[in-house]
């Protein structure tokens, strides 16, 4: 039992390291980033896509069912099924997505690469959340967006300490670190939603 709860986060290690690690912490991040072999290419990652998904079953395995967090940025080239695809993928191993979208940094190769638009974001945040909550995709479009609007908050480990890691001040914002927040411009947020399902309408049929 942790006094402190504590979070780490890192790259592929051997499961030595890991059980070393699990002795003192209790939930774990990794950094895969990519949505698929084919965006993991394009981006130059370490290591290989199979590595990282050893890893991912590696920690699962030593950490427990939930407590291993993926970190998955929207917005590389992806497609929505690449997306949707590895969300599940995860989640049928017992793992966790945290959900960031792509943000350019100056000086890297994808800074003129753009943010993606607001509406694919809140249909992969609407996926994630119903993956996470168990609850068939195609229930997505029979339920009212009042009742999924957890979705939209920060996903990750408990009280990540990055909420506005993808937002600018001038917005949009794709993660909301409070529920204040998102209820004070749900209005927008709703509509951004309605919009959005377009990019997932073929989940209805599954």
């Amino acid at each position: 039992m942790f006094e402190v709860p504590v979070s780490i986060s890192l790259n592929p290690v051997n499961k030595g390291l890991l059980r070393r690690l699990a002795r003192w912490s209790e939930r774990i991040g990794v950094g895969l980033d990519a949505m698929s072999p084919r965006i993991f290419r394009i981006v130059n990652k370490p290591g290989t896509w199979d590595s990282y998904m050893r890893f991912v079953r590696n920690a699962i395995e030593i950490y427990g069912e939930r407590k291993v967090h993926v970190h998955l940025i929207a917005g590389m080239g992806e497609s929505v099924e690449e997306s949707v695809r590895i969300m599940k993928a995860l989640y049928d191993m017992g793992g966790e997505v945290a959900l960031f979208s792509f943000t350019p940094v100056n000086g890297t190769p994808m800074e003129s690469h753009s943010p993606p638009k607001v509406e694919y974001y809140r249909a992969l945040q609407i996926v994630r959340y119903f993956l996470s909550e168990d609850i068939p995709l195609n229930e997505i479009f029979k339920m009212d967006p009042d009742d999924f609007k957890e979705a939209f908050l920060t996903s990750g480990c408990p009280s990540c300490n990055r909420p506005f890691y993808n937002e600018r001040p001038r917005g949009p914002i794709y993660n909301f670190p409070s529920k204040d927040l998102l209820d004070r411009v749900w209005e927008i947020t709703r509509k951004e939603v309605e919009r959005s399902l377009e990019y997932i309408r073929f989940l209805s049929q599954g």
